[in-house]
């Protein structure tokens, strides 16, 4: 659903985060069409493009480019207003984002229905795929280009099948790939991993589904530890906590996600990794994004500070920030109809 209502997407070479002064683009979805908003840290916003095809979504930005999944892929191109047709006629697993330092892009496909989707760098300068992957779930660091995703492998050895997570990661500059780590998992605890997400080669998280939970980990000197839990386990008081959506800001000082108990609403919570310090923020909502001095994320006006946590969905969508500073939660601009951040 995210996909359908708003792009936060930022001005600068990086998908992630721009530097302080720059606006933010707003993919906002009203009136079956979708209009691309620049908002800006003073509250005004100006929009500079309107699609009437609400099937065409845009994702991500890089140079006066954006790209479109419509169900395939295209890139527009905001100085002329074209559109240019990548051509991918596979079933689209996931978008991924530009290379901060190179002229690609890249996603995840499915060749077959039954087969496990592939990972495709994609020259947008050359208009030709430059390299297929064996492999899903990519995600860029956001320091050095370097791309992390999964393989599943099996291993049948005697009357007893194993199954694991195998976490590679391709570095641009050596054009090599690497297994960072192997993972076993199992029907009793570690159901599958669903998600890497990375700082730079040799900083990464990685998301973690069992029985009771959806939570974050990192390898540290070859143990599994829980990333900035906050003392919390499987169980705390008798709930389950689940978390999501982990981001970081450009630098790699900060990191974020959205943290709930079973049946409540997600709120945000803060990590300063500098400092080794977690936050947990007066702040519920969805979609947590670094811009600047601030973390953007998604609420709804009604609940993003209230103290009935119950859960219900957002239905009147609006653009909430924190400043890291005073760790304070605002509400930044509310807007007619579904939103949401594509990061």
């Amino acid at each position: 659903m995210r996909y359908f209502f708003l792009l936060a997407l930022i001005l600068s070479s990086s998908v992630l985060v721009a530097q302080n002064d720059s606006p933010l683009l707003i993919g906002h979805l009203h009136d079956e069409k979708i209009d691309i908003i620049e908002y800006s840290i003073d509250g005004s916003i100006s929009e500079i493009y309107t699609d009437g095809d609400r099937n065409r979504i845009p994702e991500y930005y890089k140079d006066g480019l954006i790209l479109i999944q419509s169900p395939g892929l295209s890139i527009l191109n905001l100085k002329s207003n074209s559109f240019f047709e990548i051509g991918e006629k596979s079933e689209l697993h996931f978008v991924g984002g530009f290379f901060k330092t190179k002229p690609w892009f890249f996603y995840s496909r499915m060749i077959t229905e039954n087969s496990m989707p592939e990972t495709v760098i994609y020259d947008y300068k050359l208009n030709k795929i430059f390299k297929v992957i064996d492999g899903f779930y990519p995600d860029l660091s956001i320091k050095d280009d370097n791309l992390f995703f999964m393989q599943a492998e099996i291993d049948s050895t005697g009357n007893e099948t194993k199954y694991f997570r195998d976490i590679l990661r391709y570095d641009p500059k050596l054009d090599s790939i690497v297994v960072v780590t192997r993972h076993e998992l199992s029907e009793y605890s570690k159901y599958d991993i669903t998600e890497v997400k990375s700082i730079s080669s040799n900083k990464y998280y990685y998301r973690v589904y069992d029985e009771h939970e959806y939570r974050y980990y990192l390898d540290y000197r070859g143990e599994e530890q829980a990333f900035y839990s906050g003392g919390h386990g499987h169980y705390i008081d008798g709930l389950n906590k689940e978390q999501y959506d982990l981001c970081f800001s450009s630098d790699g000082r900060y990191a974020a996600f959205t943290e709930r108990n079973w049946n409540e609403i997600t709120y945000i919570v803060l990590i300063d990794l500098k400092q080794g310090k977690r936050y947990e923020l007066k702040a519920y909502g969805s979609f947590p994004m670094f811009h600047g001095d601030r973390l953007y994320y998604i609420s709804d006006p009604d609940f993003y500070n209230t103290d009935d946590v119950s859960f219900r969905q957002i239905k009147d969508y609006a653009l909430f920030y924190v400043n890291l500073s005073t760790r304070e939660a605002k509400m930044a601009y509310d807007f007619e109809g579904g939103i949401s951040f594509v990061k």
